[in-house]
């Protein structure tokens, strides 16, 4: 009898798991197609910068005619100045402890972010000494800055903003679709004109949110850059947003992808 009580007990978990599966699954494609009918793929390519193919970037930002990239994975985290008019690498430094993540710039300096080890490191902008580090709970993945807060991701659906006086959170929102379903995998951030641009993990595609509200307003299928590093088999999920304010142009590249797109969106 006991045997039996057992059997039907495995047999209803085994259904009770299938079930909360399914719903689940159901609601991240739920979440996932909410703005794909109204993405847009209408951009114009401006320049292609070559990087080196195995620059698996995690972060990117423009400023005075240079991007600064932040490249991860253990033992190879580096932090990079490239010069856009030469179209070479004019610094580096390496980060041998972290697996390095999301840059921003602020007050002349950079934040940096690191996957799990719960450090932010921050560095002389023009220099890239360091001068400090700070500690954060969770994990993570990119960061960029309003002016006055910085504005970090962690994987999920949650920005936090943080105080670059000392890396504490002020306040968090939560990035949803029109829908109420949330948006999750939040990864590389840039602040353009009083919006958060967010790369969303796995897709190739980027979110336009409402730091007010959280809402998503606009969502770019990227998808077509593909046919540009179609050739790399090592070209991984797109990764990389910054924003030229002089030229109104954008930077778009990815993990190991070999090169930064300068972009302009026709819309």
């Amino acid at each position: 009898m006991k045997n039996i009580l057992l059997l039907l007990s495995c047999v209803l978990l085994f259904f009770s798991c299938s079930n909360k599966q399914n719903m689940a699954s159901e609601k991240h494609e739920n979440s996932e197609n909410t703005m794909l009918s109204k993405a847009t793929e209408v951009f114009e390519i401006i320049n292609i910068y070559d990087v080196e193919v195995d620059s698996f970037i995690q972060g990117l930002y423009y400023k005075d005619k240079q991007l600064y990239i932040s490249t991860g994975l253990d033992n190879h985290s580096t932090l990079r100045i490239f010069d856009l008019a030469t179209k070479s690498e004019v610094k580096r430094i390496k980060i041998n402890n972290y697996f390095c993540e999301g840059i921003a710039e602020i007050g002349g300096k950079i934040f940096q972010l690191t996957w799990q080890d719960e450090k932010c490191l921050v560095y002389d902008a023009k220099t890239l000494k360091k001068i400090t580090q700070y500690d954060y709970e969770g994990e993570g993945w990119g960061i960029c800055t309003d002016g006055k807060s910085l504005i970090m991701s962690d994987g999920s659906e949650v920005l936090k903003y943080m105080n670059p006086a000392n890396f504490l959170e002020t306040k968090r929102i939560k990035a949803k679709y029109p829908n109420g379903f949330p948006v999750y995998n939040l990864n590389e951030l840039e602040y353009i004109d009083g919006k958060i641009w967010a790369n969303v993990w796995t897709f190739d595609k980027i979110v336009v949110i409402d730091p007010n509200s959280g809402m998503v307003e606009k969502e770019y299928d990227m998808r077509l850059l593909r046919d540009h590093v179609a050739g790399n088999q090592y070209a991984e999920v797109l990764n990389g947003i910054a924003y030229n304010t002089e030229s109104k142009t954008y930077y778009i590249t990815g993990k190991n992808w070999g090169k930064i797109f300068e972009v302009q969106f026709n819309n």
